[in-house]
């Protein structure tokens, strides 16, 4: 699966009075494609490359505002532009030498990610903060453009895939103790997506399963987080974190009886542990 990726970005910032300014512009560009063989009960019987690129321009600009010497404010807002072009699917069977070659129209597609967070200083060790951030992903030249097979399952792609879009709200309280060596954070959250890119099940035999990627429906996450980190000494840090989240589907208008379901690959519980030691010399 050969690809290229090319980028660039530049970042700006500035502090005027309790503002503290920033911006960037940022692009993007990646060609991706498969060389592929297929095999049918062990011979080599087609050769194919789908495949395409994709142009990505972003701006983004933050204000992180000191209220009061307790209250800060974060307001921020990305807007993405990107372009999917050069886009086709070639095959060619190696038993007939026919050959077929499928170009794709170019497409393009817009995106603005406002974020809006605070943050209270209660006192000189306890903290609370709240935020509502919305955020999105692009199909990748895979989801568009590339169809594979595993065992008796075939998964077509879909040029016409949407971007998914998540809107999540979260809030916390964070926690020093011990002269500030001891940090705790805990923060509850929801995340909504809308029109996930899924594989829908189109056709199903004895012998092959057909499926195709499409935009569809809705999920939900919500969940806990909470970190504690120890200073042991000025050179050594241990940290923890546990993270629960309940993943379902809500929305599934191509089979309703998947609403209610937990969302595959996502696990309920995680747990981390770390140690980190940073001793005082340039080692």
């Amino acid at each position: 699966v050969p690809s290229q990726a090319a980028g660039a970005s530049v970042f700006w910032t500035k502090s005027i009075g309790s503002h503290t300014l920033s911006a960037s512009f940022e692009t993007r560009e990646v060609h991706g494609f498969s060389d592929e063989v297929g095999y049918f009960s062990g011979r080599p019987t087609s050769v194919s490359g789908p495949g395409g690129s994709e142009r990505t321009n972003a701006v983004f600009i933050q204000d992180v505002w000191a209220v009061t010497k307790k209250l800060s404010l974060n307001l921020g807002a990305r807007v993405d532009a990107w372009k999917n072009f050069d886009s086709h699917s070639a095959t060619r069977s190696l038993t007939t030498g026919a050959a077929s070659d499928t170009l794709f129209a170019d497409r393009s597609e817009t995106a603005f990610s406002p974020r809006v967070a605070a943050i209270y200083q209660i006192n000189e060790n306890a903290s609370v903060y709240g935020a509502y951030t919305r955020s999105f992903r692009a199909p990748t030249l895979n989801e568009l453009y590339r169809g594979f097979r595993v065992g008796n399952i075939v998964t077509h792609p879909n040029e016409n895939l949407r971007a998914e879009y998540a809107n999540t709200v979260e809030g916390g309280v964070g926690l020093m103790f011990f002269e500030r060596r001891l940090s705790l954070r805990g923060s509850v959250f929801a995340t909504t997506v809308s029109n996930p890119v899924v594989s829908v099940t189109l056709n199903t035999t004895p012998n092959l399963i057909t499926r195709r990627r499409q935009n569809l429906g809705e999920t939900r996450t919500r969940g806990i987080e909470l970190d504690a980190e120890f200073a042991i000494r000025r050179d050594l840090r241990f940290s923890a974190s546990y993270l629960s989240a309940d993943s379902r589907v809500t929305e599934f208008p191509a089979n309703p009886a998947l609403i209610g379901n937990f969302l595959p690959q996502i696990p309920r519980k995680q747990m981390t542990f770390q140690l980190n030691y940073r001793p005082p010399t340039r080692f």
